[in-house]
């Protein structure tokens, strides 16, 4: 679960650099045609403002006590498990009691809410962000092949290098020789 909160807060750091970029690609196609409608996406803007902001800002980029004081006093278990683990080796280690502080500051569980509607709301949240997060890297992707086409450089279809031997295909190069 780590990696997604911290791949969430990466996607929302990605949202705060194209704003910023917005004033130098506002006009291109790529842009027009891929940011400018997941910006105003309001999907894109619900995660945006309910999820990553709160997840980048208050308990994965950031630690904010009250935070996890908030969430804290929101659940109760029958026991305040800090880390679990197989072994002393990296990634062998489980620190489920932070988990549950993130997922429960990112849910805000209601009087009403049970497992079941808490599983499939932070379920929704997954898919949202994976969606997004698709959409988000597709759109960069584009901006950027046109942003170096527009500053000269050019295509060039290459065999694949020998740290790719065995695949199939040919990797594309972006090449500027006046450079």
């Amino acid at each position: 679960m780590n990696a997604f909160f911290f791949a969430a807060s990466v996607l929302y750091e990605g949202f705060r650099l194209i704003e910023k970029m917005r004033r130098c690609f506002k006009d291109t196609g790529a842009f027009q045609s891929n940011f400018t409608p997941l910006l105003r996406d309001q999907k894109v803007k619900k995660l945006w403002g309910k999820v990553l902001n709160r997840v980048r800002n208050k308990v994965v980029f950031h630690f904010d006590v009250g935070a996890v004081r908030e969430s804290l006093s929101q659940f109760e278990l029958p026991e305040y498990i800090f880390a679990t683990g197989v072994g002393e080796a990296s990634g062998e280690m489980v620190f489920q009691l932070s988990e549950e502080v993130v997922i429960n500051y990112l849910l805000q569980p209601g009087p009403t809410d049970n497992d079941h509607t808490l599983k499939q709301r932070y379920g929704e949240i997954i898919d949202q962000t994976l969606e997004i997060t698709g959409r988000f890297i597709e759109a960069f992707e584009r901006l950027m092949g046109d942003a170096l086409r527009d500053m000269g450089f050019k295509t060039k279809q290459m065999p694949f290098t020998e740290a790719n031997e065995g695949s199939e295909g040919t990797e594309v190069r972006c090449l500027r020789s006046d450079v």
